[in-house]
């Protein structure tokens, strides 16, 4: 149960970091790729293995907890119903929001690649691997703040008020495309939209590109556990 809700904050406050970092673009840059500077120190954030393999294992406790939570409705007091009926909203708004992420991130856009297997007889609509998923949301998402700012440059050149008023509606549909394409990253890689990250194609890492205070904090954890250590007793 507990494990259930801090799942389910979890989820929530990524939406709401990921939301509130990045609002409409009005002063968008063009989206750089990744950082590659090598002075700056790396730290494993994870990998796009296990990054699909936890988000799956999140949507399916939550699918289990809410069956679970329903199944209880039938006997509980009407206190109890209510409090069963707002664990259950909260429980299914997360899992709304992984499944819309998950689309995101790993749906197949315009591309349509189909595998047969002639085995079984069935054709399958092939979504790629983890890798070339994850490497498809990036580029998206360039493409996406690339556009952006073109449309803002060309909305301060026009003059015609029918095409200003074509390319404010551009400009929405394709600002609300790069918001929740930034909140999928988060949502199922932690990938925040003001950190910068490396990731190391040969092995689907994603590394943060740590900051000088983070890697004082974490020097000094790595002291205090080494002491601990240290004094413990020996059996």
């Amino acid at each position: 149960m507990k494990k259930i809700f801090a799942l389910i904050i979890a989820i929530f406050a990524s939406g709401a970091i990921a939301a509130e970092a990045v609002k409409p673009a009005k002063n968008a840059k063009a989206a750089q790729p990744e950082a590659k500077s090598e002075a700056a120190p790396l730290i494993t954030l994870t990998t796009v293995e296990k990054a699909f393999a936890r988000t799956l294992n999140n949507r399916d406790q939550l699918v289990r907890y809410i069956v679970a939570e329903n199944q209880k409705l039938a006997k509980a007091t009407d206190a109890e119903k209510k409090q069963i009926t707002e664990n259950v909203t909260k429980a299914r708004a997360s899992l709304n929001l992984i499944i819309r992420s998950m689309d995101i991130i790993f749906g197949i856009d315009a591309n349509r690649v189909y595998e047969y297997n002639p085995t079984n007889g069935t054709i399958y609509l092939k979504v790629g691997t983890v890798n070339e998923t994850f490497t498809r949301a990036l580029q998206r998402r360039t493409i996406l703040a690339n556009r952006i700012v073109a449309i803002q440059n060309a909305l301060k050149n026009e003059k015609d008020e029918a095409k200003k008023a074509a390319l404010q509606r551009n400009l929405q549909a394709n600002t609300q495309a790069f918001n929740q394409l930034v909140d999928a990253l988060f949502v199922v890689y932690q990938i925040h939209p003001k950190r910068q990250y490396r990731v190391d194609a040969s092995n689907g890492t994603i590394y943060l590109i740590s900051t000088p205070e983070e890697v004082a904090k974490i020097q000094k954890q790595l002291e205090e556990i080494k002491k601990k250590s240290a004094e413990a007793p020996k059996k």
